[in-house]
């Protein structure tokens, strides 16, 4: 991907608390400057969604829910792309399903990698990531 170079300005404890991020997530500053401001500019067109850290890295989220974007999609997909029947299956407003079609849209390698990686996991493999998961009988 083509990158260009941009300056800013930061108050010296912002400009720590970067280092401090990037030490911690092993990347450069600017790559995790540059990664929070890509971030920032896909919050402000997408009002509901947010950004999260997970074990598979940062993840677009419907803000203030479980729903990766990612799997949204997925599951629009499984129900022939008809928004309201996935969104009466998860039982969430037909919006949030919009809201993961038009990101997917503007973004498809990041969603299609990630329905692709996560294709096949099975429970013995997210107990590895997530030690205190329970199974649930349904």
């Amino acid at each position: 991907m083509k990158t260009a170079v941009v300056s800013v300005r930061l108050e010296p404890k912002s400009k720590k608390q970067l280092e401090k991020l990037a030490r911690q997530w092993g990347r450069s500053p600017g790559e995790i400057g540059g990664q929070l401001l890509e971030e920032s500019l896909r919050r402000a067109a997408y009002s509901n969604i947010e950004f999260r850290t997970t074990p598979a890295g940062r993840q677009a989220y419907i803000a203030g829910t479980r729903l990766a974007l990612w799997q949204l999609v997925d599951l629009l997909r499984q129900h022939d792309g008809n928004a309201e029947k996935a969104a009466r299956f998860l039982r969430c407003p037909k919006e949030y399903v919009r809201t993961a079609e038009l990101y997917a849209k503007a973004y498809p390698q990041e969603i299609e990698a990630m329905i692709s990686d996560n294709k096949g996991v099975t429970f013995e493999g997210l107990s590895r990531l997530l030690p205190k998961l329970e199974k649930c009988s349904v």
